[in-house]
C-alpha cells in the first residue's frame, strides 16, 4: 500500500500538443506511438522487451513536494520551453489494461507558471522546482529527508516514466556509492524518461532524492536489422544511476 501511495505523488511532464481539451472537466491524451516502434526495439527471442506494446507520451518524471510545487531534473525543461508542457498525475495503466486511459480529469493536469532557475552544474544541482497554477492535494505531496543522509544498507524504490511509458516501479534498489555530499548511486532498473523520478526509502517512504542520470539504456543488435535492446547490467558491469540528494534543494523550499 505504501508504494501505491507513493505513486500518487509522482508526476510526469507531457507536451501540450499531446493533450486535447474535450470539455471543462476532461482532457484527452494523444499517445506518440508504442514503445516497440518509437525506440526501434527488437522483437525476436531472446530480445523481446517487456513493455514493447505499451503506448508512450511522457517526457520526464517529477514529484510533488509542496502545495504548488513539483521538482524534476534540471535538464528536462527551462524557462524558454516550460509553456510547452503540462504536469500530469496518475499517468498509469489501470489493472488488466494494456492501453493508457486516454481521458484525464482536469484535476490531474497542471499548468506551469514559473521555474526556479538556479545556477547549476551537471553533478550537484541538476534539478528545477516548478510552480504550478493550482493547489496540489495533500495526498500527492511527498515527505522528504531534511537532515542526514540515506543509510548504506537502505532499500529504495524508484517510480517514474521510463522512455515515456506509463509509471513503472523499479523496486529493491541498493546503494552502490554514498560518499558524495550532493548525490548517491543506486542499481535501479531505470531509463531515459526516468529523469526527475523520485527515489523513495522503502522503509520510511521518505523521498531521498531525484534520479537524474545513469547508464546507456540500449545497444544495437546488428544481426537483427540494427534493432535495439535493453542493456542488462549484470552483463555489462554497470556503474549505477545517480540520485541528487534532497538536501540540494532544501534552501529553495524554506
Amino acid at each position: 500500500q505504501g508504494k501505491i501511495d507513493d505513486s500518487r505523488k509522482v508526476a510526469v511532464l507531457i507536451e501540450t500538443k499531446y493533450i486535447r481539451r474535450l470539455n471543462d472537466s476532461v482532457y484527452q491524451l494523444i499517445p506518440k506511438g508504442i514503445f516497440l516502434n518509437e525506440y526501434n526495439l527488437c522483437n525476436k527471442s531472446p530480445y523481446e522487451e517487456k513493455f514493447r506494446d505499451q503506448e508512450v507520451v511522457a517526457n520526464c518524471s517529477g514529484v510533488a513536494i509542496h502545495q504548488n510545487k513539483i521538482i524534476t531534473a534540471g535538464h528536462c525543461l527551462n524557462n524558454n520551453n516550460m509553456k510547452d508542457f503540462y504536469v500530469v498525475f496518475d499517468y498509469f495503466l489501470e489493472p488488466g489494461k494494456f492501453k493508457i486511459n486516454p481521458f484525464i480529469k482536469k484535476e490531474n493536469i497542471y499548468e506551469l507558471t514559473a521555474i526556479t532557475d538556479l545556477p547549476r552544474d551537471a553533478y550537484n544541482n541538476d534539478f528545477r522546482v516548478i510552480t504550478v497554477n493550482k493547489k496540489i492535494p495533500d495526498f500527492r505531496i511527498a515527505a522528504y529527508r531534511k537532515s542526514g543522509k540515506v543509510e548504506n544498507n537502505s532499500l529504495l524504490h524508484v517510480i517514474g516514466s521510463p522512455c515515456g511509458l506509463p509509471l513503472k516501479l523499479s523496486d529493491s534498489a541498493l546503494i552502490l556509492y554514498n560518499e558524495n555530499g550532493a548525490f548517491f548511486k543506486i542499481n535501479s532498473d531505470t531509463y531515459k524518461g526516468n529523469s526527475g523520478s523520485p527515489v523513495f526509502n522503502s522503509t520510511t517512504h521518505l523521498l531521498e532524492g531525484l534520479l537524474v542520470r545513469g547508464e546507456e539504456d540500449f545497444y544495437f543488435i546488428s544481426t537483427l536489422d540494427n534493432c535495439r535492446t535493453s542493456i542488462r547490467c549484470p552483463e555489462f558491469g554497470c556503474f549505477g544511476e545517480d540520485v541528487i540528494r534532497t538536501k540540494q534543494f532544501l534552501t529553495i523550499l524554506r
